[in-house]
């Protein structure tokens, strides 16, 4: 879900780089395009975590309905 979000905005990260080599265009990589990354991968991150431990709960839950 967010890789492709992230993929996008690297690849127009890297065409704004390829275009832009002042010290302004570095500052609004720095500042804009990495930290937005940044977030995003976390994001991507707790999504994964949060499958993970939404599968634990299904396996659980089912583990327990078949000993009640």
């Amino acid at each position: 879900m967010f890789n492709d979000i992230i993929s996008s905005l690297s690849r127009t990260e890297e065409t704004f780089n390829n275009q832009v080599n002042d010290v302004f265009g570095q500052s609004i990589d720095n500042d804009v395009f990495m930290p937005v990354i940044e977030e995003l991968q976390k994001l991507e991150l707790a999504r994964n975590e949060t499958e993970l431990t939404e599968k634990e709960i299904q396996t659980l839950s089912l583990e327990l309905n078949m000993i009640l």
